[in-house]
């Protein structure tokens, strides 16, 4: 049994008040700098409420558990999956938010491996070993999300680029200048769109970071996901700009052979309408379909700029569409199809 199965007082409750407000967000550490504590240990919460549940060094995870039973996962309760993490002070970049959904107190432990918060802690350092969920265990009550950045830092990377990750997980891609694209590829053909079924989502040119154009899909098993960037301008596939989900540690199909192979891959592609499978979003407003390849940001967000060294990637459908939020209208009016003056992106 791994070492951070020991038994700990560790211990978080949440108590939910009555009556409805405005929904509230709250962050809570788990395992900061390398103390062995969540971080408030106790939240009062509206219903409607979100906590989110940030993960720091070694391998943590939360679990609930009732008050009279401090260190044993309660049936069908809420539980995060573990998240191993190096850095006991730069959080993980997977995360787990639950919703608050009644006035009940929620009680939750760390399996690491009068009903008041202090009575509950009591009863945590008196507890057995605390129960820890069979390998495998899939996350359940909340929503685990692993943040991928595009085009982290100026570079031409996806950070981070290989992980191992949960089924049920969401993998949220973060947009970053200049220009990037994401799809989902075979192993055996790195930078060429899947044969069926991938994922794909639009260029968006910007120079912010973070741009707010966001781009989510689920992981659905424990088969590897291949994916990459498809701009040509400096041919971002074959420079490097590859990702992996879940890729073998060993063998012929690890992602680092993805990457060489990626390297002598021809012209990268990506597929005519966008997005795929996935779900885009600009601010937090899903775009559904951009009748293209390219997002046109410029009716969307007035700080995301599309500047002169936007590159046009292959032509795509006419036309245009609009959504509203709150009120507020826009358009996504995509760029009309060939001829196609292609112009080098900053990376």
């Amino acid at each position: 049994m791994p070492s951070w199965f020991k038994p700990s007082n560790i211990a978080i409750g949440l108590a939910a008040l009555t009556g409805l407000a405005n929904a509230a967000h709250y962050d809570v550490t788990v395992g900061k700098g390398g103390q062995l504590k969540f971080e408030p240990e106790t939240l009062t919460a509206q219903p409607g409420d979100t906590v989110t549940y940030r993960f720091f060094a070694k391998n943590h995870a939360v679990a609930q558990s009732t008050f009279n039973n401090p260190c044993q996962i309660q049936e069908n309760g809420i539980f995060s999956g573990f998240t191993p993490n190096t850095s006991p002070d730069v959080a993980a970049p997977t995360t787990f938010t639950i919703t608050v959904n009644d006035t009940k107190p929620l009680w939750f432990y760390w399996p690491y491996m009068g009903n008041t918060f202090d009575a509950y802690k009591a009863k945590a350092q008196q507890a057995a070993t605390p129960s820890t969920p069979p390998v495998g265990t899939l996350p359940a009550g909340g929503e685990r999300k692993l943040h991928i950045d595009v085009g982290f830092n100026g570079s031409l990377v996806f950070n981070p680029n290989n992980v191992n990750e949960l089924v049920g997980t969401i993998l949220e891609f973060g947009y970053n200048p200049a220009n990037h694209s994401i799809v989902q590829s075979s192993f055996d053909k790195p930078c060429q769109p899947l044969d069926a079924g991938g994922f794909a989502a639009p260029f968006v040119p910007t120079k912010q970071t973070p741009s707010g154009a966001t781009f989510e899909v689920a992981v659905t098993d424990d088969k590897p996901i291949w994916f990459y960037c498809a701009q040509t301008a400096k041919t971002h596939c074959q420079a490097g700009m590859v990702g992996a989900v879940n890729a073998p540690a060993q063998g012929e199909k690890t992602f680092d052979a993805f990457r060489a192979l990626a390297a002598k891959a021809p012209p990268s592609t990506i597929p005519p309408n966008t997005p795929l499978v996935g779900t885009l979003k600009v601010n937090g407003t899903v775009v559904a379909d951009v009748r293209g390849s390219v997002l046109n940001v410029t009716d969307l967000h007035t700080e995301l700029v599309q500047g002169d060294d936007a590159v046009a990637p292959p032509p795509s459908a006419t036309g245009s569409s609009s959504c509203s939020t709150g009120g507020q209208k826009w358009r996504v009016t995509p760029r009309r199809p060939s001829p196609w003056t292609r112009r080098a992106a900053q990376p």
